[in-house]
């Protein structure tokens, strides 16, 4: 069947046992009649809005999907992309939390006692009555922590937005409220022109033109080494680097926002954004890139791994923040990403441009590839029982062997320092190790240090920290904490994540000699103590992350 149709965007709330819902048991008897006063109120006021705005038909996951049926669910989710992105106008519950509670009251008890109702006449004689309150603000609601109504907002074309206070409209070009308040969207959702252009259009290098006419991220202030991170690329004039710099730079922000979002089932992770990475996919296809560039990992995409691999936890803007969590369903901890995947911890996390020499690449010997299984782990995975595990990726990078320095920095990082140095007895011995680093103390002196990082955790572990570790270069400022473990599928020695790590470079020019080996280094001619290394003698090991 096709038709014009309307999709709603709902919580359903904690307690959904007594919600009518389709199963295999009354399929035929809904598909008869559904009796609209058994239904949700969320459900009802979405029928309701849909009908007096002229729509035949509504799209409501509680009634469109089988509901306890495994296969059916996962056809449906794969499907996300269409449902959202193919409505005619998405309806957003968003101050409702709950779907017994309805949408159309405001949830606000001020925002209507406070209102005065006083006559009005236009110029043209109609006369009517306006309503004059305190300001109300632009809140959209409980809708907004939930991972699916997140990703639904996402993908849609337009919305109405019943928010906490007032409504609100938003399309692709901009945010009207109720109010009179409005938000340009457009420059913002930049990268979405590249998903749907016509396809006369659809030719490599191609701009369009709403995307150059109101760009405000323009090439010079996009701050994002675009070249860099492709330059494993071959040198094409096809290939429309701005707008691969557009697109990735907007999936970091919504990866960042995504991860502050809530689950019931922690599992449905990838499910609730494989739509969006359909969509990404799409976009920088559309730039130029081959299908097998645009490959994406758990969360990663593998044009950028090295950008990618460098998230960290939000603590990292103040370590005050709580710390990333294991996630956990009903009752024990689930896997369900690699551990060098935002998407294995739960809580918000931050990512940004990495810094430095890019020294890490793939093992692989076509270096196109950063996993010997590269496609599987893409958005059509979505059912739990079939995540692969383990998914491993095979890094070329310099590692060695770490531990945390005995006194403290400040929290939540730690002074780390090479091991292997220390063994040696080597000039920088273990005394000079437990000095913190470079603290001022109060008469505004310096303490002289020999740990060569500062360290961030991805979770806390409660006074039983590893301390064994090993530090694997990213970037020559940059890389990842590891721990070592066995993989039960291969027998072989792999690693797995436990933070990340930053060189104390250039404020330390004494940390790169501490931790690469002083025949790698060379002298940067603009910067008297300034340190970069020289790829061709550093030590690369292949590291298999898991």
């Amino acid at each position: 069947m096709h038709g014009i149709y309307a999709a709603l965007s709902y919580s359903w709330g904690d307690d959904s046992s007594s919600m009518l819902k389709l199963r295999e048991l009354n399929l035929a008897a809904l598909q008869g009649e559904i009796k609209f006063g058994e239904l949700r109120r969320s459900h009802q006021h979405g029928i309701q809005v849909a009908r007096e705005l002229g729509y035949d038909y509504i799209w409501i996951d509680a009634l469109c999907i089988i509901q306890g049926d495994s296969h059916d669910w996962a056809k449906q989710a794969s499907l996300i992309l269409e449902i959202y992105g193919n409505a005619d106008l998405t309806i957003v519950a968003g101050r409702s939390d709950d779907s017994k509670k309805g949408f159309l009251e405001s949830m606000s008890a001020t925002s209507s006692a406070l209102l005065a109702q006083l006559p009005y006449s236009s110029w043209d004689g109609m006369k009517t009555c306006c309503f004059i309150g305190r300001l109300r603000n632009r809140i959209i609601g409980p809708v907004s922590d939930r991972a699916w109504c997140f990703q639904e907002a996402l993908i849609s074309r337009r919305m109405i937005i019943y928010g906490e206070q007032q409504l609100s409209f938003r399309c692709r070009e901009r945010h009207d409220f109720e109010d009179g308040h409005w938000e340009s969207v457009g420059p913002r959702d930049a990268w979405y022109n590249y998903s749907f252009l016509a396809r006369h259009l659809a030719s490599p290098g191609f701009h369009p033109k709403v995307f150059q006419a109101d760009n405000r991220n323009s090439t010079d202030r996009l701050n994002f080494k675009v070249q860099s991170i492709l330059n494993s690329l071959p040198a094409s004039t096809g290939i429309d680097f701005t707008g691969i710099g557009q697109i990735l730079k907007a999936w970091y922000g919504i990866t960042t926002e995504y991860s502050s979002r809530s689950f019931f089932d922690p599992t449905d992770n990838h499910a609730a954004l494989s739509g969006m990475v359909r969509l990404m996919q799409q976009a920088l296809t559309r730039c130029g890139l081959d299908s097998d560039r645009v490959r994406y990992m758990a969360g990663l995409w593998e044009i950028d791994m090295v950008d990618g691999l460098l998230w960290s936890s939000h603590r990292i803007t103040d370590w005050q923040l709580t710390a990333l969590q294991a996630p956990v369903y009903e009752g024990r901890v689930v896997r369900r990403a690699p551990s060098w995947s935002w998407m294995a911890l739960v809580g918000p996390i931050c990512q940004r441009s990495s810094v430095g020499q890019r020294l890490c690449r793939p093992a692989n010997p076509d270096r196109k590839t950063w996993s010997p299984e590269p496609d599987g782990w893409g958005p059509s995975m979505i059912e739990y029982k079939k995540f692969p595990d383990p998914f491993r990726l095979e890094v070329k990078a310099y590692i060695r062997e770490v531990r945390i320095s005995q006194q403290r920095k400040s929290e939540p990082s730690f002074n780390i320092f090479d091991l292997d140095a220390a063994r040696a007895g080597s000039e920088r011995s273990i005394a000079k190790h437990t000095v913190p680093l470079e603290v001022a103390d109060s008469g505004g002196t310096k303490n002289e240090s020999t740990a060569f990082a500062t360290a961030l955790f991805d979770m806390e572990y409660a006074g039983n920290r590893p301390v064994q570790m090993w530090a694997m270069s990213v970037t020559s400022e940059e890389g990842l904490l590891l721990k070592q473990s066995q993989d039960p599928k291969f027998g072989s020695v792999v690693y797995e994540r436990l933070g990340i790590y930053a060189v104390d470079a250039p404020s330390r020019p004494d940390a790169m000699p501490t931790f690469y080996p002083k025949e790698s280094l060379g002298m940067e001619s603009f910067s008297l103590n300034g340190y970069f290394v020289i790829k061709d003698k550093l030590p690369m090991e292949t590291v298999v992350l898991i």
